[in-house]
This record gives C-alpha cells, sequence and structure tokens, in this order.
C-alpha cells in the first residue's frame, strides 16, 4: 500500500511537472513539419481567445475601457461577478486607458470596433468548421486582435504602457507574412480575380476580409491624427492578405474550386 501510494505521488508530480513545460512553451508558435522549415504556426493546444498577456483582472471601472463583448475593457478580461453593463458609457461616451473619455463615434473607438467585428466572423468561420491546421491559426488571430483591440485602446504617451499591454510590433507581422508563405504555398497560382464564396467556411473568411479591409481604412485615417506606432497599419493590411489566402485554402481543403471573375465582354451573348 505505502508503495502504491508513492508511485502514486511520483505520478502526479510527474504530470505537474509535464503540466508546467505545456504552459513554459504555449507561447511558442510551432507546427511538425513546418517548425524546421522555419514557419511559426501556433501549438496544438490553442491558447484561449483573451491573450494570456492580457489576463490581468479588472479592478474596477476608474480609468478602465466602457468593457462587455466588443468593449476594449473586453480584452483586459473581468473579475467573477462583475455586471456587463456599467451604465458609464449611458452619455454615448467610451473609456480608453488611462481616464480619458471619448465618444462613442471618436475614429479610435471606430477602428477597434472594426477589428472586433471581423474576430466576431473568425468565431463564425470557426463555428463553420476547419481544419485543424487552419482552426489553429484562427484562433491565435483571434487572441492577437484582442491585442490589437487594446493597443488601439491604449493611446501612446510618454508614460511607460501598462504591464499587461502587448504591442502590435514587427514581430506580429512577420508570422503574418510567413503564414501567408506557408498557406500559399499550397495552391494553385492566381491567374485572374475571384468571386468570394465556396465553402462556408471560406466565404466567412471572404467576409473578414473585407471587415479588416475597413478597419485598415478607417486605421490610415486616424494614423494622420495620432501615433500609433509604425507597425499597426502594416499588420492589418498583412491580416487582409492572409484572410485572403485562408479563404482559398479552405476551399481547396473542402475540395471546393475558386470561381473566377469573369468580365461582361467575356462572356458569350445569348
Amino acid at each position: 500500500m505505502g508503495q502504491s501510494r508513492m508511485e502514486s505521488g511520483i505520478g502526479r508530480r510527474r504530470i505537474e511537472k509535464h503540466q508546467l513545460q505545456a504552459g513554459s512553451l504555449s507561447r511558442r508558435w510551432a507546427f511538425h513539419g513546418a517548425e524546421s522549415a522555419g514557419i511559426l504556426l501556433p501549438p496544438r493546444a490553442p491558447p484561449p481567445a483573451h491573450s494570456a498577456r492580457l489576463g490581468a483582472p479588472w479592478n474596477g471601472p476608474a480609468g478602465l475601457p466602457e468593457g462587455g463583448p466588443g468593449g476594449a475593457g473586453a480584452a483586459i478580461g473581468y473579475s467573477a461577478g462583475m455586471k456587463i453593463y456599467t451604465k458609464t458609457g449611458d452619455d454615448g461616451t467610451t473609456g480608453l486607458f488611462g481616464n480619458r473619455r471619448v465618444p462613442k463615434d471618436a475614429p479610435r473607438v471606430e477602428v477597434y470596433g472594426t477589428i472586433d467585428e471581423a474576430n466576431t466572423i473568425l468565431g463564425v468561420a470557426l463555428a463553420a468548421g476547419a481544419p485543424e491546421e487552419l482552426a489553429r491559426v484562427l484562433i491565435d488571430l483571434q487572441a492577437r486582435l484582442f491585442d490589437l483591440g487594446a493597443d488601439l485602446a491604449t493611446p501612446r504617451s510618454e508614460r511607460p504602457d501598462p504591464t499587461y499591454l502587448a504591442r502590435i510590433d514587427a514581430s506580429h507581422v512577420a508570422t503574418l507574412e510567413q503564414w501567408i508563405d506557408h498557406f500559399e504555398a499550397a495552391l494553385a497560382p492566381l491567374t485572374n480575380f475571384i468571386l468570394p464564396g465556396g465553402a462556408a467556411t471560406a466565404a466567412h473568411l471572404h467576409h473578414a476580409r473585407t471587415v479588416v479591409r475597413r478597419a485598415e481604412r478607417a486605421l490610415v485615417g486616424l494614423a494622420r491624427s495620432e501615433d500609433l506606432g509604425p507597425d499597426l497599419v502594416v499588420f492589418v493590411n498583412r491580416l487582409s492578405d492572409l484572410l485572403f489566402v485562408l479563404a482559398r485554402w479552405a476551399n481547396q481543403a473542402a475540395g471546393v474550386s475558386d470561381v473566377p471573375w469573369r468580365p461582361r465582354a467575356d462572356e458569350p451573348e445569348d
């Protein structure tokens, strides 16, 4: 009996050790054969939609944005028992990080609201069904879009950034480009424009792409008047490119051919 208990205890410690090791590796983006080729893809056990780096609890409404799904406050999570409504936005304003309140139709709010819209569509694409390789990328993208929303909701200033904030930088852009190259390598070269659609997952990814393009247009306008850093516009641009490639890849995985666009001049007359 004593030996059995001892072996059981050793087994538990081994499991705990493996869990700790898995946790330390959870932020590495690697995918079996792609790793040797230098392609960075999410781990097999994908992270939650909320970024681990933005997991700090909300300690109260002071200085934090209005929350709720789609609100910037959602990017840092909610404490247990907190109500979803705060009534602080009933006057048509919302809060940015740093005790600054702005109208809900302010350009910055418009941008991160559009990013949240795109994130929701990625969730619809996942719900429609996706191969594991694609699903892991989409889940990781959802987490990065939370990072992006928090970045946008935190205006840059001379003060140090909050410790929970992960700014979008050139490394995030590089990862998107690697994903584009990885998935595009499996596709036939494009010879003409294609119509958005095909399998349900692909159609949702095309939809997400157009919403990201809208966010990019709004972001370019915002960048004319506010300091957004050097990488946000580039990241959003690459994201729309990636979603286009992923939509094509999803169609190919589903055995559905892309539908080429044919100008009316090319159509046969009746």
